[in-house]
This record gives structure tokens, C-alpha cells and sequence, in this order.
């Protein structure tokens, strides 16, 4: 009895149980990184929005993010 050309190809002469998990790690792997770049990316946008709306200006118009009126308004 001669085996079926796929399950030859899932059994690999043996290696089979050792090849399959590594390509299925290494597709999880690149499935989950666009996904945990893009939560990263949102985070830090959101935290930058966040500090940019409760940064206050200072009495000479500076702020963290730099000067808040134009240079010639400076004194």
C-alpha cells in the first residue's frame, strides 16, 4: 500500500514533527508583529496627544514642546 503524496508530505521521512511546529512558529511570529507595531505605534500617539493637551506654557510662553507664540512675540 502505497501512502498519499500529502501524507507524505506532512510525515517528511520523520522530520515532519520537527519542521511543521517550526513553520508555524515562525507564521505566528510574522502574523503577530505588524499587529504589536500597530498597538505600539497607537500607545505612543495617544500618549503624545495626551501630553500635548495638558502641557501648560510657562510665564515666557514656552513650553516642553517649544515656544507657544511666534519669535517676535518673545520678549
Amino acid at each position: 500500500m502505497n501512502p498519499s503524496p500529502l501524507a507524505e508530505l506532512l510525515h517528511l521521512h520523520g522530520y515532519g514533527i520537527y519542521v511543521w511546529p517550526a513553520y508555524a512558529a515562525m507564521l505566528a511570529g510574522m502574523l503577530a508583529e505588524p499587529w504589536l507595531i500597530h498597538r505600539r505605534m497607537a500607545r505612543a500617539r495617544a500618549l503624545a496627544r495626551q501630553q500635548w493637551r495638558t502641557t501648560e506654557p510657562d510665564d515666557d510662553g514656552a513650553s516642553a514642546w517649544g515656544p507657544t507664540r511666534a519669535p517676535q512675540e518673545l520678549p
